[in-house]
């Protein structure tokens, strides 16, 4: 991590666009799991109203209208947090290839001078594409898998996790 804090350090410029895209993601996975709870209570709950006198009484039109809109929710939000989240990858590799320029233009005349001007353009293609999945692939997703796993304070049964 040592050697990418130098790179880090263009993150701060387009902060709001990568929070962004990392709340999207967020607001994504939580309607997700929304979805995915309450479509296992609703055909659970079909299925025991089917079979039992409640089913002239069992209101299934309001959680259809739930499991439709956290469908819904979960593809809006998929789609909101690739755009934002790539707009602000592509503004970081813009940057970074500025910074790589910057830094690498002094150094054609001496140093490097025994590479062939393709080598040169092939290291520097290759080092920023690196750079391209530090962002979607390692940052957002780091975060958002602690945000998600992170234990809550009781389980659902009033348990904490040391006195079980």
């Amino acid at each position: 991590m040592r050697e990418l804090a130098p790179y880090l350090k263009l993150y701060k410029k387009h902060w709001f666009g990568l929070s962004l895209g990392m709340i999207l993601a967020f607001l994504t996975i939580a309607a997700s799991i929304g979805l995915l709870t309450l479509s296992g209570w609703f055909l659970s709950a079909a299925a025991v109203a089917g079979l039992t006198v409640a089913r002239e009484t069992f209101n299934y039109m309001l959680p259809g209208a739930f499991v439709r809109g956290f469908a819904m929710g979960r593809t809006a939000g998929r789609w909101g947090e690739r755009v934002v989240s790539h707009n602000a990858t592509f503004k970081l590799l813009t940057d970074l290839r500025i910074f790589f320029f910057k830094k690498l233009a002094p150094l054609i005349p001496g140093r490097i001078s025994n590479l062939r001007d393709g080598d040169l353009l092939n290291r520097l293609v290759a080092d920023v594409d690196a750079m391209d999945h530090v962002y979607l692939r390692l940052i957002s997703l780091s975060w958002l898998a602690y945000l998600v796993s992170r234990p809550s304070r009781r389980s659902s049964y009033g348990l904490t996790p040391h006195s079980v």
